[in-house]
């Protein structure tokens, strides 16, 4: 496995400051898998509400934010605990775009600023140790607004390119670190964790992820879309 997904971490501060210095826009420009699959979803809640208040956890260079925008009328919190790539994002956002991006982790967005009517959360999840899962969950249930939606991404045990790699964890089924630490969730961990919201979807999406290097891995990911009751 390659250190694509090395320091990834819910608190400011991210060895990620070298990935992106170094190789820049890793994942390309467009939306994540997450947003592609979800935006319909999204776009219907701003048919519904009027202008939305969104936050991207781990937002990294701004992809899935720019694409929102392009998309809907909405104030966007961007967070991500990468200096570099928030100074990335803030560079090709537009100063009037209603997008505030810092430098901090989920755990550091203060509940007064909130309720979000959309939670996002690309492809962070399986990085997370179980302490660090449990902190993300309890972000969410703080921030979501009653009648909001939870998007988020993780991959799935599936996935060809990473599950079985490496040193499996001991005491933890389907985690293994290789270059670093990886959980792969199944349907039912996922539907446990997430018990606190209404899972409303919940399937796998198959992907081709383009490298900056030009390699292309395969992955499989679950895409889960979670509602607050009004």
């Amino acid at each position: 496995m390659t250190d694509e997904f090395e320091g990834r971490a819910g608190s400011a501060g991210s060895p990620w400051d070298f990935d992106y210095r170094e190789r820049g826009r890793i994942w390309g420009d467009g939306p994540s898998e997450l947003l592609k699959a979800t935006l319909p979803l999204v776009r219907r809640a701003a048919a519904e509400k009027g202008r939305l208040r969104i936050l991207d956890i781990d937002c990294g260079y701004g992809r899935d934010v720019a694409a929102l925008i392009a998309e809907v009328d909405a104030d966007v919190l961007a967070v991500d605990p990468s200096r570099v790539a928030v100074e990335m994002a803030r560079a090709q956002l537009p100063a009037d775009a209603g997008v505030e991006v810092r430098c901090c982790g989920y755990a550091d967005v203060d509940e007064a600023e909130g309720p979000f009517d959309v939670v996002m959360v690309s492809a962070l999840y399986q990085l997370l140790r179980p302490t660090d899962r449990g902190a993300l969950r309890e972000a969410v249930g703080r921030l979501l607004a009653p009648g909001g939606l939870l998007l988020l991404s993780a991959m799935s045990p599936h996935d060809p390119q990473h599950f079985g790699r490496g040193t499996p964890v001991e005491g933890e089924e389907r985690s293994f670190v290789d270059a670093t630490y990886i959980h792969f969730c199944d349907r039912r961990e996922l539907l446990d964790d997430f018990a606190f919201l209404d899972v409303r979807e919940l399937r796998e999406v198959e992907a081709e992820e383009h490298q900056w290097t030009g390699v292309v891995h395969h992955h499989v990911w679950w895409v889960m879309v979670a509602g607050r009751a009004g």
